[in-house]
């Protein structure tokens, strides 16, 4: 006897949370990361997912697997860094970091990672926000940097997102194996800041804009390349945290109270003023978020005009922090003032000694021959 929709939607975790927290319920007799109870919830909307055309990727030992080595259509949002071979093993991959995600192929080969939005009367404001900034005219406009949601595919009280597949977030291009360069980085960095300055000028916080939010088409590698001429694209993701605040309100009242979700399940760093349960302002929680993962990431200690910023847009006080604008205005003049030259030098990540000095060389121009 087939299963009602009512039958099947009382299998599947009843609000975000349950799905998120899929990927932590441990098998007694497996030590899979993707557990089965991630996979059981999925597989019951297969059926739902195939009528509408969607292929969900196979579940293997921590990463989903596309079951063949067929390149997707182009969509114009999936790229291959051209120095790095490696990389194409991963056009069939994809990594989850909690249950609300899966990949999929569509019927006309097009990826998608699907998304769970709405469940259990939670996550509308989220659905809002997105359908918003993936319409017209939002989405037109070169200063949006959000990824968009193509589409939607609705089950019961649950909507679940398709949108495009991205190569990596922000956290890569630090990484010791890439071969970037600071100016790699710095106009990445400068994407990112005109992506949040948008959303903040239609009066849109995110308030989770760690660098895992925050993705790229291809990680830049141009040291490796020998040149910097086509840029990858930023995009800001996962909009699960953010508020909208209307138009008519003032200034001064645009502020929220509490931790972006249920404490007992939030473990991201805050700064101080959220941690107060007073009123604070969550465009510049964002800025602290987004500082806070450049000094982890990507720290830019020898250049003091950089330094500075990162460290003003993770400062402690929320009122000495600058605006989106502001830091896009700061490192765009430094951008400016220099020659190419001076930044396209490999960026090779600080080592830190057990007191948190710098115990290692920076960065190091390839023409020196010391």
């Amino acid at each position: 006897m087939m299963a009602t929709k009512r039958g099947v939607r009382n299998t599947l975790p009843k609000g975000l949370q349950e799905w998120r927290d899929l990927c932590n319920i441990p098998d007694k007799d497996d030590d899979n990361v993707i557990t089965k109870a991630y996979e059981f919830a999925w597989n019951s909307l297969r059926p739902l997912l195939e009528k509408h055309g969607m292929r969900l990727w196979n579940i293997g030992w921590g990463v989903q697997l596309k079951g063949n080595k067929e390149f997707p259509i182009v969509d114009n949002y999936y790229f291959i860094n051209a120095s790095k071979r490696e990389d194409l093993v991963h056009v069939d991959q994809f990594c989850i970091q909690n249950g609300l995600s899966h990949a999929a192929s569509a019927s006309d080969k097009r990826d998608f990672i699907l998304r769970i939005i709405t469940a259990g009367g939670q996550g509308h404001d989220h659905l809002r926000i997105l359908k918003r900034l993936s319409s017209s005219p939002d989405i037109f406009r070169g200063t949006n940097h959000v990824l968009p949601m193509v589409d939607q595919i609705i089950f019961e009280d649950i909507t679940i997102g398709l949108f495009p597949r991205l190569s990596c977030n922000i956290q890569e291009i630090g990484f010791p194996y890439r071969q970037t360069s600071i100016e790699d980085i710095l106009y990445i960095v400068l994407q990112a800041l005109e992506g949040i300055a948008y959303i903040h000028s239609i009066r849109i916080a995110h308030r989770d804009l760690f660098a895992s939010n925050i993705m790229i088409e291809w990680c830049p590698e141009s040291i490796k390349e020998g040149r910097a001429i086509t840029r990858p694209r930023v995009y800001l993701i996962d909009f699960e945290t953010a508020v909208e605040f209307p138009e008519d309100l003032a200034e001064s009242d645009l502020l929220c109270v509490g931790i972006p979700i249920e404490k007992e399940f939030y473990a991201r760093k805050l700064p101080d003023e959220v941690k107060e349960d007073a009123p604070y302002n969550p465009f510049l929680l964002d800025i602290w978020q987004f500082g806070f993962d450049l000094k982890e990431y990507c720290p830019m200690m020898d250049i003091p005009e950089v330094s500075r910023l990162w460290d003003d847009l993770n400062s402690p006080l929320a009122q000495d922090r600058p605006s989106a604008l502001e830091a896009l205005q700061r490192l765009e003049s430094y951008v400016k003032s220099v020659p190419p030259a001076v930044l396209h030098v490999p960026y090779i990540k600080p080592v830190y000694d057990t007191d948190n000095d710098v115990i290692a060389v920076i960065h190091e121009n390839l023409d020196d021959e010391t």
